[in-house]
């Protein structure tokens, strides 16, 4: 099974696999790199990430927000939930990946709910 050999990433630098808070996620370089985000600089600078034993990135984080992440990465516009506890989720996961961008269309969106 090709799929499950997370070494064979490496015959293909363009595609990067991360290891959030346990669930692998794959994704392209471009994407990840695409807006100002932690993500940027380290990979553009090929620093050194932490990595897990199967060589993915390791990110210690809650992966349940991480799709939304990604589809913002990728798209940049993101299908908000209408839950104020989810939204507060969603921000806090913005800063730790330093997504400004991703809060200014969040307040955009959402005007004066933005804060609450």
């Amino acid at each position: 099974m090709k799929g499950k050999n997370h070494s064979r990433t490496m015959s293909y630098p363009n595609i990067i696999k991360l290891n959030v808070g346990g669930t692998v996620f794959q994704t392209k370089k471009s994407t990840l790199t695409r807006v100002a985000s932690s993500f940027k600089v380290p990979i553009e600078t090929n620093s050194p990430f932490e990595k897990d034993e199967a060589g993915c990135i390791l990110i210690d984080r809650n992966p349940k927000h991480f799709p939304l992440i990604l589809s913002y990465l990728r798209d940049g516009v993101v299908e908000l939930p209408d839950d104020k506890k989810e939204i507060r989720e969603i921000r806090r996961e913005a800063d730790a990946y330093k997504l400004d961008h991703l809060h200014v269309s969040m307040k955009r969106n959402l005007g004066k709910t933005y804060n609450t």
